[in-house]
């Protein structure tokens, strides 16, 4: 399942996705569906959130954010809600507001609500908001939580926002030097996946 996210979003052209897309969700949605361990059948959940496109995988996906049971899925932790809550606000740009600040209310963990709070402004609708919060990234003082850093960097660089996000690769690039220096050895690598 992990190949096909990587084949998916990195190897596929935009035009063949979208051809495969409503083949690969309904396969991912069979095997969540299927009897199996609820481990596998997370796995393909966490999959099909990771890769629907169509207008009616992003419909069950929000089903499946807003009722599990309905949409047939194993049980949804809080930490699948909050992922599945950030793939819709990519998704449904118009709803991301909404969509995260419903989630943010349902966060009973409040490391899990300081790290969305965090990534928000990545996941946000307006380009210029998701422009001041990579900016503030320069400074080392708003990189301390790095896995956080390296999330919000990939909502920033979503493959759904390539276009939008032309403008963020070169200064990212131009940062590079600066994580290496005072970041921990394996950022600058996990800053490039996130970015490129």
């Amino acid at each position: 399942l992990g190949y096909v996210r990587e084949a998916f979003w990195r190897m596929l052209s935009p035009t063949a996705r979208a051809a495969l897309a409503p083949g690969v969700e309904r396969t991912l949605q069979a095997g969540w569906a299927r009897p199996a361990p609820a481990t596998l059948r997370r796995t393909f959940t966490a999959t099909f959130r990771n890769v629907v496109t169509t207008p009616a995988g992003v419909e069950l996906l929000d089903r499946l954010w807003r009722s599990p049971a309905e949409a047939g899925a194993p049980d949804v932790s809080e930490a699948d809600a909050i992922a599945i809550a950030c793939e819709l606000a990519v998704r449904r740009e118009p709803d991301a507001d909404e969509v995260l600040g419903t989630q943010r209310s349902r966060i009973a963990d409040p490391g899990r609500r300081a790290r969305l709070d965090f990534v928000a402004p990545a996941l946000s609708p307006r380009t210029d908001e998701r422009a001041r919060f990579f900016a503030s990234l320069a400074d080392r003082a708003n990189r301390t939580r790095e896995p956080w850093v390296i999330e919000a960097a990939g909502w920033l660089h979503h493959p759904l926002r390539a276009d939008a996000s032309l403008g963020f690769i070169e200064p990212s690039l131009d940062l590079l030097e600066e994580l290496q220096r005072t970041g921990d050895i394996f950022l600058p690598k996990r800053w490039l996946d996130a970015t490129l």
